[in-house]
């Protein structure tokens, strides 16, 4: 897969993957609401996704929103809002109650998580470790947003969501790669952020509505294909897969029934229940043995559990 759909793939999933998380909006102050200024992205499309490119690697997250089309804005939206409808509040709430009790184990528990051996089992994985304040606060923050809470989803806002919350998880992904050396165990790649910073695009052909594009980046050059939408240059692809995308996710919620979501959410419960207990028992954990006991249990009783 090549750097620029790489690229629009992480903007599709801290978009609308992380989308998926929660709306404590009391949390913010009326500035950090506001997030940055728009940016002006120009009509033509080199300088556009130019424009695009180097806001992604300055980690502003509002140029994701900036760059969709007001009709996906639109689409989005509702279908984040929808989600409610169809969730039972506590039960939405319970999974990231459980997704913060995780977080807080990354936290607190960081010696016994690098000392067990089932999960750090490769020499690069010290490496991780210095990544790893990062990679938790990439968690904290998503479970801390817009979407880790069902209020939040009924008055998810894509602005601010986009402006704040997906900014601070590209500082944290930055971070992450920095620390953790991810540029090394690419053979010697661009990672994502470099590459945003230093590809240089050019127009091979245009008609006004449909543009080829050339994105080169040291030794190496991309041929892209965008079309416009409603003023805004996409990948022609990812317009494409975006579409079906979203219109399985509007089928999908306008036919989920309330019985239906009642059958699994009692499915998952179990599942929900035997999470919490574990953690409870890793936030107990006093010594290495007593931590890696648990997670052992956790480990082996997992798949009968999920395959029950």
């Amino acid at each position: 897969m090549s750097y620029f759909n790489k690229i629009s793939l992480i903007g599709l999933a801290v978009g609308f993957a992380f989308t998926m998380v929660s709306c404590d909006s009391c949390k913010y102050t009326s500035s950090e609401k506001a997030g940055k200024p728009p940016v002006e992205i120009p009509a033509e499309p080199d300088a556009a996704i130019t424009t695009i490119l180097r806001q992604f690697s300055k980690q502003n997250g509002g140029i994701l929103w900036q760059a969709m089309p007001a009709s996906y804005q639109t689409e989005l939206t509702e279908i984040i809002q929808l989600v409610p409808s169809k969730v039972d509040d506590e039960f939405y709430d319970k999974i990231f109650s459980i997704v913060s009790q995780f977080v807080g184990i990354l936290e607190d528990k960081q010696e016994f998580i690098f000392n067990n051996q089932m999960l750090m089992t490769y020499p690069e994985d010290v490496k991780f470790q210095k990544a790893w304040p990062s990679f938790v606060g990439m968690i904290e923050t998503l479970t801390s947003s817009q979407l880790g809470s069902i209020e939040g989803l009924r008055s998810f806002n894509g602005n601010e969501f986009f402006g704040n919350t997906v900014s601070k998880m590209l500082r944290y992904f930055d971070d992450v790669v920095v620390s953790a050396e991810l540029e090394e165990f690419n053979n010697g790649q661009l990672t994502f952020v470099n590459f945003a910073k230093q590809a240089v695009v050019s127009v091979v052909e245009s008609d006004g509505n449909r543009a080829k594009l050339k994105i080169t980046i040291p030794n190496r050059q991309e041929i892209h294909e965008f079309i416009k939408v409603e003023g805004k240059w996409m990948p022609d692809g990812l317009n494409v897969n975006w579409l079906a995308f979203m219109a399985n996710a509007k089928d999908y919620l306008a036919i989920l029934t309330p019985e239906e979501m009642d059958k699994k959410q009692a499915e998952l419960i179990p599942i929900l229940e035997f999470f919490e207990i574990q953690l409870t028992q890793m936030e107990e954990a006093q010594t290495q043995e007593q931590f890696d006991g648990v997670l052992s249990g956790c480990i082996s009783f997992l798949p009968m559990l999920l395959g029950s």
